[in-house]
């Protein structure tokens, strides 16, 4: 049987993080958006080792947010440290692939990053570290290449981004490479567990209103590991 390619175009993951600097957590989620009952065949591997072997995942009718029941642990991880920090930007490659007839048929890969942001007072820290906060505005019309050199170790660390920028995707992997943490503001457009697999993205913010209630509702659900601030306090973190 001929497998419905527009079905696995529309595939996701996304992941929940549990646990601390010694070990870590990876709990993969399948995100679908399904027109019928169905079962999926899944592997997950972080940097090229099968972490999951052929996890069966069943699909329902519907929206489809389905966690695997086999966590990928993994002990010490290198953290992502943002410019500013004690350490370097580390990124991980997590990778779901789907099987068809026994064989591998379709592949999600991201780069990933793991860290832990915290606020206190007026003050935050990631990954137990205090961090000054510089905002700036960089060049995303730089060539990638240029853009890491230009960017990477650079004491301005911090950037607004909204949720409803048609480029986001693009400047969420360029910050997470070079070190640049990002305010997020969050308008209801998107869906918030999206945002999870990119470190850079280290506070939501949002007006009163429907931005704030997503991130709420989400953070009474599972738990969140990224803080959120009114649009009006973010004056008090940043220079």
């Amino acid at each position: 049987m001929t497998p419905d390619k527009a079905l696995f175009e529309k595939l996701d993951f996304s992941f929940k993080l549990e646990g601390n600097a010694e070990m870590i957590s990876v709990i993969p989620c399948i995100e679908l958006d399904s027109d019928r009952d169905h079962t999926l065949i899944v592997s997950f591997y972080v940097d090229s080792m099968e972490m999951i072997e052929s996890a069966r995942v069943a699909v329902s009718k519907g929206w489809n947010r389905i966690p695997l029941t086999q966590p990928v642990r993994i002990r010490r991880p290198l953290l992502w440290h943002p410019n500013g920090g004690k350490g370097i930007p580390s990124l991980y490659s997590f990778t779901a692939v789907f099987h068809h007839d026994g064989k591998p048929f379709y592949m999600i890969e991201k780069r990933c990053g793991i860290r832990f942001v915290s606020c206190t007072g007026e003050k935050v820290s990631v990954n137990g570290n205090e961090i000054s906060l510089s905002s700036f505005e960089p060049d995303f019309q730089l060539e990638e290449k240029e853009f890491d050199q230009r960017y990477s170790g650079n004491p301005e660390n911090l950037i607004f981004l909204t949720d409803s920028d048609p480029e986001l995707e693009m400047k969420l992997e360029r910050c997470g490479k070079a070190g640049i943490m990002v305010v997020l503001e969050l308008t209801g457009k998107e869906y918030i567990q999206k945002y999870k697999s990119h470190p850079c993205v280290c506070l939501f913010t949002a007006s009163a209103g429907h931005g704030e209630e997503i991130y709420r509702q989400l953070a009474d659900e599972s738990g969140n590991p990224v803080p959120f601030l009114q649009i009006s306090d973010m004056e008090k973190f940043i220079k």
